[in-house]
């Protein structure tokens, strides 16, 4: 038998089983726990670039299916490759920490795989997340330079959570609820911090999504990082696109 350690996020106390646990009720506890999720890319401007986002908009290279907005440009230089201009490519998780509880089970399951039905269930925690500890954390790069983000909201259906790093163990994992940090950045140039995710042990809390639902508008993003200034991140231009 493979064990995990499995995270669901629900509404209230109540939500988490007085009897044994069933999978069927985890999954549509997490369903409704999170409903919402942010589709996120940022790639850095090729070195030397001078060009501007209206351009890239106006020509199609940066739309709404958020592709690598210099990919058909003439580029030569390592520096600039694909994987190098990349530098985020997430999605992000929304869902309202000061309002959810979390549960942590042990998954027991004859599949090492977080979409195998498991054989067995055991509750090892159940708290509101609000009591848990925070940590913030930058999605955005604060290396010197120009770059380009595009965001992208979508209508998501998750199953219960689960590290990768850790993956499956033949025992059962041992469980401290300190570990478990929730995480709040500034996304942007926003003023206030927005919840993004769960770690646990310094490992990323995965939710994998089943479903997901793309709106039909994304929003392009120039900006510059300079760390000598006043407020090192200034955003110089922000576009929306549209799906044809």
């Amino acid at each position: 038998m493979a064990h995990a350690l499995c995270f669901v996020l629900h509404g209230s106390a109540t939500s988490a089983s007085s009897g044994p646990p069933q999978w069927s009720e985890l999954l549509t506890q997490q369903h409704a726990a999170i409903t919402e999720a942010q589709s996120l890319r940022i790639f850095r401007c090729p070195p030397g670039w001078d060009g501007s986002l209206d351009e890239l908009v106006s020509a199609g290279r940066a739309n709404a299916a958020g592709d690598d907005p210099f990919e058909a440009l003439p580029d030569a230089s390592a520096e600039s490759s694909p994987a190098r201009r990349l530098l985020c490519n997430a999605t992000i998780p929304r869902f309202a920490a000061e309002r959810l509880w979390l549960s942590v089970y042990d998954l027991e399951s004859e599949e090492a795989s977080p979409q195998a039905e498991p054989r067995q269930l055991r509750l090892l925690d159940s708290f509101p997340l609000a009591a848990a500890a925070n940590e913030t954390c930058w999605f955005f790069p604060t290396d010197d330079g120009c770059y380009l983000s595009c965001a992208t909201n979508e209508q998501v259906r998750c199953l219960p959570g689960f590290t990768p790093e850790l993956r499956f163990s033949d025992t059962p994992f041992a469980y401290d609820r300190a570990g478990i940090k929730v995480l709040w950045s500034l996304m942007a140039d926003e003023e206030c911090l927005r919840c993004v995710g769960l770690t646990y042990e310094r490992r990323r809390v995965d939710f994998p999504l089943i479903e997901r639902q793309r709106s039909v508008d994304t929003t392009w993003m120039a900006f510059q990082v300079d760390s000598q200034a006043e407020q090192p991140l200034q955003v110089t231009s922000t576009i929306t696109t549209y799906q044809g």
